[in-house]
């Protein structure tokens, strides 16, 4: 890995750290009894992912950039403490939810991001 790789990763992950806690704390005062903001920054960060991806194709900085400010941006280990939290709570309708709406909603909106990627390339 280069150095010019490396800054590339480590910009965009100060970008989406501060992302990241901008619309966390945007979200804060509707996250009492849902993780409504931990399920929207990991959507949209799917969906960012997959548009830099479709974009991508061909610019390694680019896409480098993208896994930098996606990893920052986007949490699967606060995902997770959601999902135990709700469940503990026992909303247990509200773990299984999350669960299903983060993983089946992040995969669809990768997918969606790529191809519309590839298109706008």
């Amino acid at each position: 890995m280069e150095l010019r790789d490396g800054l590339l990763v480590f910009g965009g992950g100060a970008l989406g750290a501060m992302a990241r806690f901008w619309v966390a704390h945007s979200l804060s005062r509707w996250s009492a009894r849902f993780p409504w903001g931990t399920l929207a920054i990991n959507l949209s960060g799917s969906f960012l992912m997959g548009i830099w991806t479709g974009l991508a194709m061909s610019h390694t900085g680019l896409l480098l950039w993208a896994v930098g400010f996606t990893g920052a941006y986007t949490t699967f280990s606060t995902f997770t403490y959601d999902t135990v939290t709700l469940w503990s709570r026992g909303q247990v309708l509200a773990a299984w939810t999350n669960i299903a709406v983060s993983l089946l909603g992040g995969v669809a909106l990768v997918a969606t991001g790529i191809r519309l990627g590839e298109v706008w390339r």
